[in-house]
């Protein structure tokens, strides 16, 4: 209930905690309740992300932390994948190709 009311069986609106996602734009997805199988996930994932930074050095700026957190979903997306092989960023067709 703390992040959402959406769930409270009553009429209720936007907590606090949704209304400021709201005002950032930030669409809210919970998952189904008494399913805590897709939980596990979310959560397994938090504690790889916490493990490795732990590992890292301690970030004193948000700046440090995001270059951490970038570095994290990088190794975290192409794991177990041989660089030669990583996925690319598709790149945007030009109009003068698509004649």
């Amino acid at each position: 209930m703390v992040f959402t009311t959406r769930f409270a069986g009553g009429k209720g609106g936007r907590n606090g905690f949704e209304a400021q996602l709201h005002r950032l734009h930030v669409r809210q997805i919970n998952s189904t309740p008494n399913h805590p199988t897709t939980c596990g996930k979310v959560e397994r994932f938090h504690q790889t992300l916490k493990k490795w930074l732990t590992g890292q050095p301690r970030a004193t700026t948000i700046a440090e932390l995001q270059t951490q957190l970038d570095a994290f979903t990088d190794e975290y997306n192409h794991q177990g994948l041989p660089t030669h092989r990583r996925p690319q960023r598709p790149q945007t067709e030009k109009a003068a190709d698509l004649k």
